[in-house]
């Protein structure tokens, strides 16, 4: 009991590190180039994934963290924070979960950058795991 309450608040504070490394990010994007949205001739599509780079970012944050920082942290574990996270960027993003009130192109990048920020959760931990795994066999060999 005591191990699936500590795994629960390793997600839960994962969770919260990628909420505050997004908004940080976020708001650093403002001080960025940026496009004056009269003067924007271009694909949506393109423009969702610009915006999702932010959460993109911190998504790879909290994987290699994950990966780096929690042993203990498995595959359900990884799930279940790759769920949240993408549960938490299609809501915020959709606008309030408005999905079926968008135009197609609009959905298509909505799908696409969803899709891009939970595979990227994943990846990173993956990789990073694999990384220090393949250390750890170096080193002991």
């Amino acid at each position: 009991m005591r191990r699936a309450l500590r795994r629960i608040t390793i997600v839960l504070g994962l969770l919260t590190v990628y909420g505050f490394a997004t908004a940080v990010l976020g708001y650093l994007s403002n001080f960025a180039p940026h496009y004056v949205s009269g003067d924007y001739r271009g694909s949506v599509i393109l423009l969702d994934l610009i915006t999702s780079l932010p959460a993109i970012v911190g998504a790879v944050l909290v994987g290699v963290v994950s990966a780096a920082s929690f042993e203990e942290i498995g595959t359900p574990e990884v799930a279940a924070l790759t769920g949240l996270i993408a549960f938490w960027y299609a809501g915020s993003l959709s606008s309030g979960w408005h999905v079926a009130r968008m135009d197609p192109e609009s959905l298509i990048g909505w799908f696409v950058s969803v899709v891009l920020v939970a595979g990227s959760c994943v990846t990173s931990h993956i990789v990073c795991r694999n990384r220090l795994s393949a250390r750890a066999h170096r080193n002991a060999a």
